[in-house]
């Protein structure tokens, strides 16, 4: 699923083994909402660079929240992956990234994230940081 815009809301959805992301938002996409998604088994095409959550360059005020991520089948990378410095003030909260991906829960190359109450990261542990 592609997040092309701003303000957009994607909620209480299960995306399921996609080729590619399960969500992707792309360069220049503001204040958008991630919640209670059930995201599993993503990147079965076995590319190198395909996360859960992907935050591409340029992105910002992005919010991930009360999502589950899970590698299950797929070749996912990371739960979430923050892909650069140039990705802006995004939270990250209450994510349960247990087992979500093949290099971690969670990357944040972004600038300024803020980590909310706690996620849970791929190894099991609760934390407000990256693993």
């Amino acid at each position: 699923m592609s997040i092309l815009g701003n303000n957009n809301s994607v909620n209480n959805n299960i995306i399921k083994n996609n080729d590619r992301d399960g969500i992707f938002i792309w360069s220049d996409c503001v204040n958008n909402k991630i919640d209670g998604n059930i995201i599993i088994g993503n990147n079965t095409s076995d590319t190198d660079d395909c996360s859960g959550i992907y935050l591409v360059i340029g992105s910002e005020y992005n919010i991930i929240v009360n999502n589950e991520i899970r590698q299950g089948d797929g070749n996912q990378k990371y739960g979430i992956f923050i892909a650069s410095l140039y990705v802006y003030n995004t939270l990250i909260n209450g994510n349960d990234c247990y087992d979500s991906g093949t290099e971690g829960g969670i990357y944040d190359g972004g600038t300024d994230t803020n980590f909310g109450a706690g996620n849970r990261l791929n190894d099991g542990t609760w934390d407000t940081g990256t693993d």
